[in-house]
C-alpha cells in the first residue's frame, strides 16, 4: 500500500528539507515505504533524517541507501555529496523564531553534540555524533546508539549493562540505566526518562560503546548512577 504523505511532510519537502533530506524523502516515497518500513531504523530516526536540521552519519547513509535500493557506487557517492552539501548549508543557515511554523534551525555546533565511538565493536563502524538538544532522555539516547550498532551480534535488546555499555573516554565512567538501578535485570524493558544531564552526560563529551562479552556484567546495585569499568 502506498504511504500517505501528510500535509506537514509536503510542506517540509518544499521549504525546509536540505538536499540530502529531500533525496531520501523522495527515495522512500518512490519505494512506497512508510517511516516504519526501514529495517533496523526507528521511525523517529527516519523523521529526523528527513528534516534539514540533522546531519546523518556515513553508516546511516549506507544503511538508507541499501534499504531504498539506491546503493550503486555512483548513487552512494551522490548521497554522501548531498549530505556534505546539506551540512555546509545548515552551518550558514540563520536561526528563526522557534514559534514560526516553518522555522529552520542551524545545525548545532560541535560543542553541542555528543560523539560516540563504536570501534570497540568493529573498526568498520564509524563514530557518529548526536545533537544533544534533540535527545529526549537517556532511554532515547541508548536506542540511538543501539540502532547505529546495527543490532551487532554482541548486543541484544534490553541488555544494556549486560552485553554492552557506554563509557566516557576521558574519565572512564560508565553509565547505568534504570533497568540496572531498579534491579530488574536484563531482558526487561524499562523506560528511562532521565535527561542526559541527570545521567551525567554533557554536551561536547566523547563516549565509547564497550562490548561486555567475556566480562562480568555490571553490578545491579541501587542508588548508583555511575561506576568505573
Amino acid at each position: 500500500m502506498k504511504p500517505t504523505i501528510t500535509d506537514n511532510e509536503a510542506i517540509k519537502s518544499d521549504t525546509e528539507r536540505g538536499p540530502f533530506a529531500k533525496k531520501v524523502f523522495e527515495l522512500r516515497i518512490r519505494k512506497n515505504f512508510t517511516q516504519q518500513s526501514v529495517a533496523g531504523v526507528s521511525e523517529a530516526y527516519i523523521r529526523r533524517v528527513e528534516n534539514q536540521n540533522h546531519q546523518p552519519s556515513e553508516a546511516m547513509i549506507v544503511r538508507l541507501a541499501a534499504a531504498y535500493g539506491y546503493d550503486a557506487p555512483a548513487q552512494l557517492e551522490e548521497l554522501k555529496q548531498l549530505a556534505n552539501q546539506q551540512a555546509k548549508g545548515l552551518a550558514q543557515a540563520p536561526i528563526e523564531s522557534v514559534s514560526g511554523k516553518n522555522a529552520i534551525q542551524r545545525i548545532p555546533k560541535a560543542e553541542n553534540r555528543v560523539k560516540i565511538d563504536l570501534s570497540r565493536f568493529s573498526t568498520e563502524l564509524p563514530p557518529f555524533e548526536v545533537d544533544y538538544d534533540s535527545i529526549k532522555n537517556f532511554g532515547h539516547f541508548l536506542d540511538e546508539v543501539y540502532m547505529m550498532l546495527g543490532h551487532h551480534k554482541l548486543t541484544q535488546p534490553y541488555n544494556y549493562g549486560t552485553t554492552w555499555l557506554l563509557k566516557d573516554k576521558s574519565s572512564a565512567q560508565v553509565y547505568l540505566n534504570l533497568r540496572i538501578l531498579e534491579r530488574f535485570g536484563p531482558d526487561y524493558p524499562v523506560r528511562d526518562t532521565r535527561s542526559l544531564i541527570e545521567v551525567g552526560i554533557s554536551p561536547g563529551m566523547e563516549l565509547e560503546a564497550i562490548p561486555l562479552v567475556g566480562h562480568t556484567p555490571l553490578s545491579y546495585g541501587p542508588n548508583t548512577k555511575m561506576l568505573r569499568e
